[in-house]
């Protein structure tokens, strides 16, 4: 038997598309923040891991903070398999970081 769910967003795109013109610049203003602490956390080896930390801006709304390598991932998360690769997370605690400057700084937009 099938399972179906229809969700009506049309609501949260009116929201969306009302919010003031300075939601975007708040969101591109923290993933440049979590981006530049992430560069000053990030483990270095040789330099390849932090030199490919980017912020993107995605579409309205939607920022990106990555990396370019291969292996940014089993830094920030370790290697279950192999003890020699600890975690060394440093996009996650620069996200945390970031967050009570970004909520308040939205916040600030509705008042």
């Amino acid at each position: 038997m099938g399972f179906s769910v229809k969700l009506d967003i049309a609501k949260l795109t009116d929201l969306i598309v009302s919010l003031p013109m300075d939601a975007d610049k708040v969101c591109g203003i923290a993933a440049l923040n979590i981006e530049r602490r992430a560069k000053t956390v990030v483990p270095v080896d040789t330099g390849a891991l932090r030199a490919s930390i980017h912020t993107k801006k995605m579409q309205h709304l939607l920022w990106m903070v990555g990396d370019g390598v291969e292996y940014g991932l089993y830094v920030e998360l370790g290697l279950e398999t192999n003890p020699n690769y600890p975690k060394q997370p440093w996009l996650i605690p620069s996200t945390e970081a970031e967050k009570s400057a970004f909520e308040a700084a939205f916040k600030a937009l509705f008042k």
